[in-house]
């Protein structure tokens, strides 16, 4: 017995190996990318979720002879996008699908638009393409005649009456334009064409827009199987997390720290103010600061035991002090509190800011990013009611 196991195990040995290579080979992928018109001093980044069973060689790359070369490992098709920046510009493309073997792609500086682009070699790109994009198009025209509206507001001089202007505009989007793409995902999901594309997008726009029901149906339209995937295990604590913050729910004691750096923890379930808005922000936020004028002004319309504000930071220890600056700047009066790095906030809200939830006195989320504007009328609805 001892014999066998001494003859066999060089021979186990060298299947084990053999077997392991070959699994390699079967997940290699290389992105060949030509390209045309770019400056040599262009740089390509391959932007992309981090999951384990996804391995880039590297992420950054020069071009060469108008071309660039980016290889690694891979087990399911992975989203991601190029940017392509030197000194003159930086310019990011939509979502695209990578899968195993060899893929080309070819872009054009010409062309360059935050858009996708045909991958030969890649099937489930393909399928993004052919069977989930068309069904945006609805979308894509009112966001794009809603992004013109946008751009001239801000193109005009800053005050409250184009705040809320731009307020409107963006309540629009939420409630009449951006259903359209959840409604596009969904019938997509639907059909059953690919349920990693599925998956990878309803993470993207989980992330962007907070917990929906509509997400929820989405994921449980989608097998079992693929959601014991590292994106599917993601997708599922994602939505887990962000249902914390819906509507409805009790907003979580949250672990922050006050402006002078002393940690504390605050519970939301026993509140002196029958209303408080809690706003999250970040020093670099343009569009938060602008808000900080037109909610000064309404603060000041109501009394505290009538409505509130607190306002919870998500910058890094490096930029709390201009967070601070910028609070003195505005001469903001309301609790102002860090959650250094977002550790805490961008698990339970997503990545899109402005950001808030106004919540009543036991702690229950009624609304979530209201607009100044909306939640001024809300305020004044409520308070004539009461009467």
């Amino acid at each position: 017995m001892k014999l066998k196991k001494i003859i066999h195990s060089p021979i186990l040995i060298f299947c084990l190996l053999f077997s392991k290579e070959l699994t390699a080979q079967k997940n290699n992928f290389k992105l060949t990318g030509t390209l045309n018109g770019f400056p040599n001093d262009t740089k390509v980044i391959f932007t992309y979720p981090n999951l384990d069973d996804f391995v880039l060689d590297t992420n950054v790359l020069n071009i060469h002879n108008n071309t660039f070369h980016f290889t690694g490992l891979i087990k399911t098709p992975q989203l991601f996008q190029l940017e392509f920046s030197n000194s003159e510009f930086d310019v990011i493309t939509n979502y695209m699908f990578l899968d195993t073997g060899e893929q080309k792609i070819s872009i054009d500086k010409k062309n360059l638009k935050f858009n996708s682009y045909f991958i030969n070699g890649s099937a489930v790109n393909q399928h993004y393409l052919n069977d989930f994009l068309p069904l945006l198009k609805e979308y894509d025209s009112l966001h794009y005649n809603w992004e013109k509206q946008m751009q001239k507001l801000y193109d005009q001089n800053e005050g409250l009456t184009l705040e809320k202007k731009r307020g409107i505009l963006r309540t629009e989007y939420i409630n009449n334009i951006r259903p359209l793409k959840d409604s596009a995902l969904l019938h997509f999901t639907l059909k059953e064409t690919d349920p990693f594309i599925s998956l990878w997008l309803l993470n993207e726009y989980i992330k962007a827009n907070g917990y929906s029901e509509i997400y929820k149906t989405i994921l449980n339209l989608i097998p079992d199987k693929y959601l014991q995937s590292n994106i599917g295990k993601l997708v599922k604590e994602n939505c887990k997390d962000l249902s914390k913050t819906a509507i409805g729910e009790t907003l979580p004691t949250l672990k922050l720290i006050d402006m002078n750096h002393q940690p504390l923890k605050i519970s939301y379930t026993k509140n002196s103010s029958k209303y408080i808005l809690i706003d999250f922000w970040f020093a670099h936020c343009g569009a938060c600061i602008r808000q900080f004028p037109f909610l000064k002004d309404i603060y000041q319309q109501f009394s505290r035991k009538y409505f509130t504000i607190y306002s919870i930071s998500i910058d890094n220890e490096k930029n709390i002090p201009l967070a601070k600056q910028i609070v003195s700047n505005q001469k903001i009066k309301w609790p102002i509190f860090f959650d250094v790095n977002g550790l805490n906030i961008l698990k339970i809200i997503g990545n899109t800011f402005p950001s808030n939830v106004l919540i009543n006195s036991s702690g229950k989320i009624i609304a979530k990013n209201i607009e100044p504007v909306m939640l001024l009328d809300f305020l004044k609805r409520k308070k004539t009611e009461d009467l």
